[in-house]
Parts: structure tokens; sequence; C-alpha cells
């Protein structure tokens, strides 16, 4: 018995998915967690934060033009007031970092939409803590 061929319609409608989109996530890749960095003179940081991001096309921030698929992402000392930066690189070297003590600090990366929304997934935000090394002279 010969069976007929099923329509190509079905047979592409069970078919596994090509690829699966990746969902929105970021990590910071430096510096690494635990990291001593060496604060400048002056007491302020020299140093960039650097992200792997999937799941979305960096492009520069366009409240008027949110697109889904596209972002960027805000990184620094605190994502919630003055002083972080906006990257639509993969690195951002621009956050506020003067007036900085020596210790243990965290910096953050948050995924954003084009508006500055926080882009809601599970890996959309990262964290990373180091230490502060002061000058010899310190810091005042």
């Amino acid at each position: 018995m010969r069976r007929a061929p099923l329509p190509a319609l079905l047979v592409l409608a069970c078919a596994p998915p090509l690829h699966d989109a990746p969902q929105a996530a970021i990590e910071i890749m430096y510096p690494e967690n635990g990291l001593e960095l060496q604060l400048e003179d002056d007491c302020s940081l020299d140093e960039p934060i650097v992200v792997r991001v999937d799941g979305v096309e960096l492009v520069p921030s366009d409240p008027d033009n949110v697109a889904e698929g596209e972002g960027h992402w805000h990184g620094g000392f605190d994502l919630r007031v003055v002083g972080y930066c906006a990257s639509s690189t993969t690195w951002c070297d621009d956050f506020a970092s003067e007036g900085l003590v020596g210790g243990f600090t965290s910096l953050f990366a948050q995924l954003q939409d084009n508006g500055h929304t926080p882009l809601d997934t599970p890996d959309g935000e990262d964290q990373v803590e180091v230490f502060l090394k002061e000058p010899s002279q310190g810091c005042l």
C-alpha cells in the first residue's frame, strides 16, 4: 500500500525551527568579579566596562522609534542616578567615577530598549563586585 505524500505546509508546521532567537542577555566581561582596580591620583576610575550582549542589536537610543530587538545598555556604579553611561557598543568608559574611595564596590550593566526602558528578561542585568585600591596619598 502506497501512502499519499503529506502536504508541504503540514510538514513545515511540524518541523523544528531553524534556530531559536536568543533571549536578551547582558554579561559583564571586564572587569571580572573580585578584580582589584587602581584608582587614579585624583581618586577617579579610568577603566572601561566591557559587556557581551545576546539577543539585542545594539543601536543608539531613539525614544521616538522604539523597535523590538534593538536597544542599548547602561552601566556604572549606580543605574538609577546621574553618572551611568549609555552605550550602543560593547564597552563604555565615560561613567561618572570621581570622588571614589577604596574598598569593595559593585559595577552594574542593564539592557534598555531604544526609549531607555529596562528590558524585562531574566538576564537583562548583570553586576560584578570589584575592589578599588586607593593611590598611595589616599583619597580625600
